[in-house]
């Protein structure tokens, strides 16, 4: 079994998150439709700080993932998520989103942009087997994004 540890952002490890936030902006750009700025680095939406947590998952010491959380007053929304693709398998992913859940009791959402299907199928699967289905799936409209397919449940 390989050793998976969920680490919070702290100064020390912000350039990790952001180097890993550079290949999570880059795969998303075909959705998005940025290009990279003239140094060759993508523009980031999700700046760490005050309510928005930071998170990396490691597997056997190497940085495999990346996750933001907004916490609000009894909500907590993933901002993004991302694990890199050679991670990918063996249910990485939704072993790092249960145990991002796992920290905290409350209402969590998630939003997928419209075109990325397999990150909605992700979400679905990921958080059906979490809840064992007591979860809510709508399209709603992201003042940022316009429309979003959006995930929503309560831990208790």
């Amino acid at each position: 079994m390989s050793n998976l540890q969920l680490i919070q952002v702290t100064p020390a490890l912000e350039n990790v998150y952001y180097q890993l936030a550079q290949a999570y902006e880059g795969e998303f750009s075909r959705l998005t439709r940025r290009k990279p700025l003239a140094d060759g680095r993508f523009m980031h939406d999700t700046q760490l700080g005050g309510d928005i947590q930071g998170y990396l998952y490691y597997v056997n010491d190497r940085p495999c993932g990346l996750s933001a959380i907004e916490h609000r007053p009894g909500e907590h929304e993933i901002r993004e998520f991302y694990v890199v693709p050679a991670c990918r398998g063996a249910r990485m992913g939704q072993r790092f989103a249960h145990a991002l859940f796992d920290l905290h009791h409350g209402v969590w959402i998630s939003k997928q942009i419209t075109g990325a299907d397999e990150a909605v199928r992700f979400w679905r699967r990921t958080i059906d087997e979490y809840t064992h289905g007591a979860f809510e799936e709508a399209q709603v409209t992201d003042p940022y994004w316009g429309p979003v397919n959006q995930f929503r449940f309560r831990r208790i």
